[in-house]
C-alpha cells in the first residue's frame, strides 16, 4: 500500500477545489452572457412551398380549451341521427336530416342538414356587411343579396352574371328559336333559362328522347347550341 503524503494530500484537494471553483464561475459566466440574435432583412429566406397552406383557428367560447371533445359526442357520424334533437326557440321550425350526397371521406360520408323555412326566419340582427364585433364594415355598396334553396349549377351562376341584379332566374318553359347557320342549325332560348338539356329522337311518338350531343353556350343573352345536319330526319326538344 502507497502511504499517501499529508502535504500532497492537502495539495490535491486544494487543487481540485480551485478546478471546480473555476468551472463553477466559468458556467455563471456563460449564463450571464446576453444573447444576441442578428435578422438579414436583405437577404432571402427559405423557400415557402406553394403547395403548404394554413389554418386560422380562433378559440371563442372555450371552442379548444374546455370545449366540446368529439370522443364525448354520441353518433358522431351521424349514422342513425337518434342521438339528435332539434332545439327551437321562439316561433323558430325546422328540421334535421341525414345527408350523404357529398362525404368528407369514406369514413365519415354523412354530414348534418338543417331545413328551415324563410317563415322561421326572425327580424333580428338580419345585417349585411357587418357583424357583432368591433370590426370595420364593408367598405362598398351591395347590389343584390339572395337566398337560393339548393347549389347553383355552372349555368346558373352564368346566367345570374348575364341577368344581373334585377332579374331572376326562370323555371317556365322556355320559348325555343332556331336559324340556320353555317355547318348547322343554331337552337337559341332566353339565358333566364339556365340549366336545359336538349333532346333528340328520329321518331317523337315511340318516346325515346335522349340527351344530344351538344353542350349549351351563352351567346350575349341567349343560350345557344349548334346541331349538325346529318342528312337525317331527326326532332328537338328542351328539357329542365
Amino acid at each position: 500500500m502507497q502511504k499517501i503524503d499529508p502535504v500532497q494530500k492537502g495539495f490535491s484537494a486544494f487543487y481540485l477545489w480551485m478546478a471546480l471553483t473555476a468551472t463553477i464561475v466559468a458556467s455563471a459566466a456563460q449564463a450571464r452572457a446576453a444573447a444576441a440574435l442578428t435578422i438579414q432583412a436583405e437577404q432571402p429566406g427559405a423557400i415557402i412551398s406553394s403547395n403548404l397552406f394554413g389554418i386560422f383557428f380562433e378559440e371563442i367560447n372555450f371552442a379548444g380549451e374546455g370545449g366540446l371533445c368529439a370522443e364525448m359526442v354520441r353518433d358522431r357520424a351521424l349514422n342513425a341521427l337518434t342521438c339528435w334533437t332539434p332545439v327551437k326557440q321562439g316561433t323558430a321550425s325546422g328540421r334535421i336530416s341525414r345527408d350523404a350526397s357529398e362525404p368528407l371521406s369514406t369514413s365519415l360520408p354523412n354530414s348534418l342538414k338543417v331545413t328551415m323555412p324563410m317563415s322561421g326566419v326572425q327580424a333580428v340582427r338580419n345585417i349585411i356587411g357587418t357583424d357583432n364585433w368591433p370590426d370595420p364594415g364593408l367598405q362598398g355598396t351591395i347590389d343584390e343579396f339572395r337566398i337560393y334553396n339548393g347549389a347553383l349549377t355552372a349555368d346558373e351562376i352564368a346566367a345570374t352574371q348575364v341577368l344581373g341584379p334585377d332579374q331572376l332566374s326562370s323555371t317556365a318553359r322556355p320559348a325555343s328559336s332556331a336559324s340556320a347557320t353555317v355547318g348547322g342549325l343554331a337552337l337559341s332560348w332566353p339565358v333566364a333559362s339556365a340549366g336545359c338539356t336538349v333532346l333528340t329522337t328520329t321518331n317523337p311518338a315511340a318516346g325515346d328522347w335522349v340527351a344530344a350531343a351538344v353542350t349549351p353556350q351563352l351567346v350575349g343573352s341567349q343560350w345557344q347550341v349548334l346541331l349538325p345536319i346529318t342528312g337525317n330526319t331527326r326532332f328537338y326538344r328542351l328539357q329542365k
